[in-house]
């Protein structure tokens, strides 16, 4: 098949990049600030962008559950907050059924929560997803959701920043030439301090770019897999790196038309 009989115009990839100082896994945690000037506030986002596991998370028969961020300490009971952020769901709801009831509600990207109490100190401190076997606001959390890890606090007096998107445009791409495509763009870190940055995306290895998994893209920097996570040093000076997308078409020829796709490219710092 001559390569100009069909082409696939704008194959784009969109990143959301998020600052952070917390985990990578699915759903997961956001600390954007802690304020303790008069009382100690925590700020947090939750991320849940991708859920593909079906286990089953309300265990109950018959009673409902809920879903609901909770403050961790070892060897203390979790508290957790009991109000807008939770989110009911129905009895023998899959951990994906309980996704799209919190996206539903809440987005993949949350609005700022806030957690208002005495923190006691920052070591071992840390914030989780969790699970209520009830509905009784006094319900204490039964199991936190799987795959998930505790968002530690951020270190104290070090903030990361980092571009607030990524756009990956291929511009128009002939259809055999799609299969190992390549395009890039840069993205910027900058830390009030000496810090190790880690770069990763949050969700699968490869980015679904639509149709049915026809086309897909994986992100690399340094040839290093996103999905893997990329660690680098950074300070106050910007620190410029090339996030590089490379194609993969499973089938002969992908059909004509647009391919879009999206994915969060979250950084943790230390």
């Amino acid at each position: 098949m001559p390569s100009d009989s069909l082409s696939m115009a704008k194959t784009g990839l969109t990143l959301a990049l998020l600052n952070t100082g917390v985990c990578q896994a699915i759903p997961s945690i956001e600390i954007t600030k802690i304020d303790n000037r008069e009382a100690s506030v925590v700020y947090y986002r939750v991320l849940w962008p991708h859920e593909n596991d079906n286990i089953i998370l309300c265990t109950n028969a018959v009673e409902d559950c809920m879903i609901l961020p909770c403050k961790v300490r070892k060897g203390v009971a979790p508290t957790c907050n009991k109000g807008y952020e939770t989110v009911i769901i129905p009895a023998q709801s899959t951990l994906a059924q309980a996704r799209n009831r919190w996206v539903s509600r809440h987005g993949e990207i949350s609005s700022t929560f806030d957690y208002r109490a005495y923190l006691g100190g920052y070591e071992g401190l840390c914030f989780n997803m969790a699970v209520a076997y009830s509905t009784n606001p006094s319900a204490n959390p039964s199991a936190f959701l799987p795959g998930t890890q505790c968002a530690f606090m951020p270190p104290p007096n070090l903030t990361c920043s980092v571009s607030d998107n990524l756009n990956i445009n291929y511009g128009t791409l002939a259809d055999d030439k799609a299969d190992a495509a390549k395009a890039g763009a840069d993205i910027e870190v900058r830390c009030s301090a000496a810090a190790t940055v880690t770069l990763s995306i949050a969700g699968p290895r490869k980015i679904d770019l639509g149709r049915a998994l026809q086309l897909q893209a994986s992100l690399f920097i340094n040839n290093k897999h996103l999905a893997d996570g990329f660690s680098f040093k950074a300070g106050t000076q910007t620190t410029t790196l090339r996030v590089t997308s490379i194609l993969e078409a499973p089938a002969s020829f992908p059909l004509a038309g647009p391919f879009q796709g999206s994915s969060v490219l979250m950084m943790t710092y230390e």
